[in-house]
Formats: C-alpha cells, structure tokens, sequence
C-alpha cells in the first residue's frame, strides 16, 4: 500500500527559470542594465558556477551570484538577494494545483496517503518569513480538516 506521496516542487510545479528572468528583469531596470545583456551574463555565471560542487543549493546559487556580480562589475550584491528572494516568495504564492493534481490529491487523502511537497525554496522562503515574523500559510486546503 502507498503511504506517502512525494513530489518535488522546484521546476517540477513551477519554472525556476521564470523566478530568474523576474528578479533579472527588475535589477535591470533598477540599476539602468540591458535585460538581454545582464540575462547573458547571468546564463555565463549559472554555467561557470555548475562546474563546480557545493554542499548545498543555496552555496551554488550564492557561487553564481558571485560570479554574475563580477562579471557585470556591480556591487549591489543586497539589491540582488532581495530581489531574489521576492521573485521567490510571488512564484510561491502564485502556485496552484492544475484542476487534475488536486483531483488526484484529494483521492489519495480519501484513501490515507500523505502527501509531501518538498523544495528548497520552501525552506528558504519560511526562515525568512520566520525571521521578519510574517504569517506564511499559503497551503494549499483539500478540505476543511486537511
């Protein structure tokens, strides 16, 4: 018998790439950046960065921002984070279960499965909510008692 359903939510139920191009987009235009030059700049620095290894994603991530603030000789590394992390945070809230997952998820639960979402960004959105104490309960409800 299945106990637990087990998905993986970056880049399986939302496009990581979009939540790149949306904080690109904005620190371009903060910062007086051609999009299409920062957005290859950014692609080099993503490329360069996936040579290497690190312990975690947030360690890779942290690596291509390094290499992308170099590359286009900024200095606003905070400017970048805190876009980052907003352009995380809308994707987040903007997900929604296609009408056929949630079909699918509510006859799991009827018949006693778990369901786990699991993603990095998840994580990393709740410690900064945690730590600014928001609310942060944008949970997806099969029913009153899920």
């Amino acid at each position: 018998m299945i106990k637990y359903l087990i998905f993986d939510l970056d880049g399986t139920l939302y496009e990581k790439q979009s939540v790149v191009i949306r904080y690109l987009k904005v620190f371009a235009e903060k910062e007086n950046f051609d999009f299409t030059w920062l957005h290859e700049q950014f692609t080099s620095a993503y490329i360069l960065a996936k040579t290497g290894t690190y312990p975690t994603t947030t360690d890779f991530w942290s690596k291509v921002h390094d290499i992308f603030m170099v590359s286009i000789q900024s200095s606003k590394r905070n400017l970048l984070e805190s876009l980052a992390l907003e352009a995380k945070e809308d994707a987040l809230l903007g997900i929604q279960a296609r009408s056929d997952i949630k079909e699918l998820l509510e006859k799991a639960k009827l018949n006693g499965m778990k369901v786990v979402i699991f993603t990095v960004m998840i994580c990393t959105v709740l410690l900064n909510f945690k730590k600014e104490k928001k609310n942060f309960w944008p949970c997806m409800r099969l029913n009153k008692n899920s």
